[in-house]
């Protein structure tokens, strides 16, 4: 299909353009985007070498992926940025303009936001196949630096994890773009005709995926030491990778599609039963994936069938392979010591794939709010053995969505999963379910539901646990207040954690093998622990301060 033929696609997705009078600033930008786009499809030849593909249709996007987290000084050193109070202040201006652009009543609001996927290739260390997402916001001009006041760059995420300087947690740092876009605007004009914004970022893009720095740095600010310790770090990942040969290569694709789809034969991987469920869902169908989840606890906690035991056996297989072959290991998180980080050693696409074809979807229907836009993911093995980690102490985790599937061996007896409340809720730490596992099923839950592994008692229980994480979601949620709820009842004893509770003493013994784990405890904060708790620790201060006087 033309290029010319899609966007007009994408324009069909606007409910009216009448619900776009009130913010057509917004209109301008998306037909400037398109037009943009338009133009570079029409002489893809004109793209910069390392621009693998780009999508010809925006898609509508999440106002938070053209929002940036503003730091006192930029890494390079040579200029200079808000404070984060300057810049806290610039956002919550420019959402209440939002706000008032749109208007009120019922009609639907307009997209404040439009996104393209990109492929971007860069230089040694560099060189593999980088997704990166195109943002736009109503401030989007395509003309020439300065002409258009008060326009912006796109915003720009990697999808796919890489150790530089000028990327923090996915995101390119904006100043880069103002620090290189003229002289990147000159140089292209001269070889002729007109330069738009969009071509300009393609090649700025390229252009930082290298060895060598594009722009002096500022070796007084230490940004020459940062930006070598960055490269070093990329290459040691990339000989891990190389390095490596793997049992099963599918395991380890050397890319991510933008849409999952082609690279992986999912039929191989997922029972039947998700398989088909899975394109039910895609076709608007929602009924046969809600009936095959079985919901452990209400609106919380859910299980579901999701890999064959033959794909168990493989994935298993490969890790246990990955462990005896004698390459560097880092270990998942700093409770478990045994287990590997897929990430790190060359599976990052196809769990990246797994989390675009599955951990998407499922997300989006059971827990809309934190699964709309999964962007990142954490993805990792744990293993649980007599002799070696048992169990896992009661915790939350770092992510917005939790998939935890059971890759076996079978025969562990034991070692299931205790979960409790809800992070800041008053029955955080009150007991509500013992899951069981059971090989090749998946339990899906949100990171902030408190949890923890259960000893095993015979065998080996090895799991694949994927964090799953949205920008625009935890954008969203740290310019929200959230109140730390007291506790209604004391807390159940399978929900105390030694890590973080301070009141562990008060319930339970202290033994020498925990003791050094309890130097960080925070939780529950200072008021918010029941009264129980709370009335012992007065009558202690009482007490303590009786003796000293």
């Amino acid at each position: 299909m033309a290029a010319t033929a899609e966007t007009a696609g994408a324009f069909a997705s606007i409910p009216t353009r009448q619900s776009l009078v009130a913010t057509g600033a917004m209109l301008q930008a998306f037909e400037m985007f398109c037009s943009d786009l338009d133009a570079i499809h029409a002489n893809p030849a004109g793209l910069p070498d390392g621009v693998v593909c780009i999508e010809s249709t925006p898609r509508q996007a999440p106002a938070e992926w053209t929002e940036t987290e503003d730091e006192e000084t930029c890494p390079c050193g040579t200029c200079g940025r808000p404070t984060p109070q300057q810049a806290a202040a610039r956002r919550r201006d420019r959402l209440e303009s939002l706000g008032k652009a749109e208007g009120s009543g019922s009609a639907p609001a307009p997209p404040r936001a439009w996104s393209v996927m990109a492929q971007i290739v860069g230089g040694e260390p560099y060189h593999r196949s980088i997704r990166a997402r195109i943002t736009i916001a109503s401030n989007y001009r395509s003309g020439e630096d300065g002409e258009d006041e008060g326009s912006v760059w796109p915003s720009i995420f990697f999808l796919d994890s890489i150790s530089h300087l000028m990327v923090r947690e996915g995101r390119v740092v904006p100043d880069i773009f103002d620090i290189l876009g003229a002289s990147t605007r000159r140089r292209l004009a001269k070889k002729g005709g007109a330069v738009s914004r969009l071509r300009v970022v393609l090649d700025m893009l390229v252009g930082i995926l290298w060895d060598q720095p594009p722009i002096r740095l500022d070796d007084s600010a230490g940004a020459e030491v940062a930006w070598d310790r960055a490269v070093r770090s990329q290459r040691e990942r990339n000989r891990a990778e190389s390095e490596y040969q793997p049992i099963t290569p599918s395991l380890f694709p050397k890319e991510c599609s933008l849409d999952g789809t082609g690279v992986v034969n999912w039929s191989d991987v997922l029972v039947p039963e998700l398989h088909h469920a899975l394109a039910a869902l895609k076709a608007g169908d929602q009924a046969p994936m809600r009936a095959m989840m079985t919901e452990e606890l209400p609106q919380l906690v859910y299980s579901f069938p999701m890999f064959s035991h033959s794909f168990c056996e493989t994935l298993l297989g490969e890790a246990e392979h990955y462990e005896a072959s004698g390459m560097r290991i880092q270990r998942p998180n700093s409770m478990n010591n045994y287990g590997l980080i897929l990430n790190q050693v060359g599976m990052e696409h196809w769990m990246s794939m797994l989390q675009l074809v599955v951990a998407q979807p499922i997300s989006n229907l059971i827990f809309p709010d934190e699964g709309e836009f999964l962007d990142s993911h954490h993805s990792f093995t744990v293993r649980y053995m007599v002799g070696e980690d048992l169990g896992l102490d009661m915790h939350t985790d770092d992510s917005d969505v939790t998939f935890n599937v059971c890759l076996g061996k079978p025969g562990f007896t034991a070692a299931g999963l205790t979960f409790c409340g809800v992070m800041a809720k008053q029955d955080h730490r009150v007991f509500k379910l013992k899951y069981a596992h059971q090989i090749g099923r998946c339990v899906m839950h949100l990171g902030r539901q408190r949890h923890g592994a259960d000893d095993i008692s015979d065998g080996c229980r090895v799991n694949l646990i994927m964090w799953n994480r949205g920008s625009a979601f935890r954008q969203r949620r740290a310019k929200q207040t959230h109140e730390y709820e007291a506790e209604s009842a004391p807390p159940s004893e399978a929900c105390l954690s030694f890590t973080h509770d301070i009141d562990y003493a008060e319930y339970k013994a202290v033994t020498s093998k925990i003791k050094g784990h309890m130097t960080r405890a925070w939780c529950p904060p200072a008021g918010k622990a029941h009264t129980s708790f709370a009335s012992s620790a007065i009558d202690e201060e009482k007490e303590r301060g009786a003796s000293e006087a």
